[in-house]
């Protein structure tokens, strides 16, 4: 009976101490897995600027089609360029030999009026889409858009020196129009394109005005991305951002949009002429709002109610 009694005490003490090692190891595991993601997390952003770095220069491939806008070649001199001279910038890719390019020309303009582009675009459509996109640019120039810090305050990005009212232009639409059917709807950018892309997806919906509610849900979801995600310096870029740094390139003149269903989905494509996004250089320039508006900053050609240059 004694021997029984021992045996099992034995069993019952060795089980026991097997557990608790058992434990601390599952426990140690854990500990390390999260370790190990924090630190994947941690150099998320570096992974992906080296990965970046490396499209620009020809020696890697990143995957284009999963990139909100187009991206430049960095060069830290850039950041020093006035307005005006931020201008003199090249377009997009295509403007060195890509597929993408397209002509505008400097005598397309309407007067401020919204053209008829003749395309599937109501003239509604097109209201939303730029009024949406000058409220949100207007914002910024001003110094009004706020965001969120780490630390739970509010603070404003800085305003805008030389921010242009954005104007529609029928040659961006009927592009926009294009790629979108092209792509049948899914989330693909365009390559080597000599403008700026924003795309969005919307599933599931079948209201008949549903074209109606993308051409506003789109522009805001964009342009509230840096209210959301937040943002260190003016010329940072992160995937979580990277459609309202294009909405907020100052340098922008002219928008155009197309939008195309296939079945319950929609997609929406803007293009954006001279486009955004170039690497290490900043969105706008800081400054006095409207203190770089006309040719050479002569302060002319300017809307005191938006911030906006015209």
């Amino acid at each position: 009976m004694m021997k029984t009694i021992t045996s099992c005490l034995w069993i019952n003490t060795t089980c026991s101490l097997i557990f608790r090692t058992y434990k601390r190891e599952v426990q140690w595991l854990q500990l390390s897995e999260r370790f190990i993601m924090l630190l994947l997390q941690y150099f998320k952003f570096h992974i992906i600027s080296a990965l970046l770095a490396l499209e620009v220069s020809g020696k890697a491939k990143f995957p284009e089609d999963d990139l909100p806008g187009i991206f430049f070649v960095n060069n830290p001199k850039l950041n020093k360029l006035t307005g005006s001279e931020r201008e003199e910038l090249p377009g997009q890719a295509g403007d060195l030999g890509g597929s993408g390019a397209i002509n505008l020309g400097d005598t397309e303009d309407y007067g401020g009026d919204i053209p008829n582009c003749g395309t599937s675009m109501t003239a509604k459509q097109r209201e939303t889409l730029l009024e949406i996109h000058n409220k949100y640019r207007s914002e910024v120039a001003k110094g009004e858009y706020t965001i969120k810090t780490p630390k739970g305050k509010f603070r404003s990005l800085p305003p805008a020196t030389r921010m242009y009212k954005l104007k529609y232009n029928c040659s961006l639409e009927n592009s926009a129009v294009k790629w979108a059917i092209e792509t049948k709807c899914k989330m693909i950018h365009t390559k080597g394109a000599s403008y700026g892309e924003n795309l969005f997806l919307a599933w599931g919906d079948t209201r008949p005005n549903r074209s109606d509610y993308a051409a506003a849900s789109a522009p805001s979801s964009w342009s509230e991305e840096i209210r959301k995600f937040g943002i260190s310096t003016l010329d940072e870029w992160r995937r979580e951002i990277g459609h309202a740094t294009q909405v907020f390139t100052a340098r922008t003149k002219w928008i155009g949009c197309g939008i195309h269903t296939c079945g319950d989905t929609l997609s929406l494509v803007c293009h954006y002429y001279p486009g955004g996004n170039i690497v290490g250089v900043d969105m706008y320039t800081p400054g006095k709002t409207l203190s770089e508006c006309g040719k050479n900053a002569s302060n002319e050609n300017l809307d005191e109610n938006t911030g906006l240059c015209i």
